[in-house]
């Protein structure tokens, strides 16, 4: 088994250090299979605010939600060091290639820093990733989803709204989160 070594984090603000102190923690009492907390999936939340976000991908292309209004956007946020993420790809790859098409898509958004650029894009190249791939090293994607480990995993629906996340590693192409997002395409049809 290989060794898995988070990126060094050096706080701005006591407030800041306190929160990652605190989230580690929780991750760590919690035996949370990912990288971070892990959360059974769940509908949306009863706020409904549209989510924005708008980076490039890894080819140059421009991603943005607001440009995918009448579709599903399944957002997966990662690192290069976080196996469980890793772990993931595969499973991933098999949803978008079964699921690819106007209504749905998948985008994955990597959260390592900007020194691990072209460790993101080798390990994207090595996996020949069939989906658009981000490279968010500010962490914008964390902020705006409200992300508290990795993996994590967002629905976003057609009116650019949350529709279901899991937080922490998705098991199996039949498991509840995918079932969710299955149900959701099917409702929207």
């Amino acid at each position: 088994m290989r060794s898995v070594h988070p990126p060094r984090i050096t706080p701005r603000s006591s407030d800041l250090a306190t929160r990652l102190r605190t989230l580690l923690a929780a991750a760590l009492l919690t035996g949370a299979p990912g990288c971070g907390k892990a959360t059974a999936p769940e509908a949306a939340p009863a706020e409904q605010v549209r989510v924005r976000y708008e980076a490039q991908t890894l080819d140059g292309a421009t991603f943005s939600l607001a440009a995918r209004d009448g579709a599903f956007t399944l957002i997966n946020v990662w690192a290069t060091w976080c196996e469980p993420c890793v772990d993931e790809f595969p499973l991933l790859a098999e949803l978008h290639r079964e699921l690819h098409g106007p209504p749905f898509s998948v985008v994955a958004v990597s959260v390592d820093s900007a020194r691990n650029g072209a460790r993101v894009k080798a390990m994207v190249r090595d996996w020949e990733l069939p989906f658009p791939v981000v490279h968010d090293p500010d962490n914008r994607i964390v902020t705006t989803l409200r992300v508290s480990g990795y993996p994590t995993s967002v629905l976003i629906g057609p009116r650019g709204v949350e529709v279901a996340r899991r937080e922490g590693v998705l098991r199996g192409a039949s498991g509840p989160f995918l079932s969710l997002v299955r149900g959701a395409l099917e409702d929207h049809e």
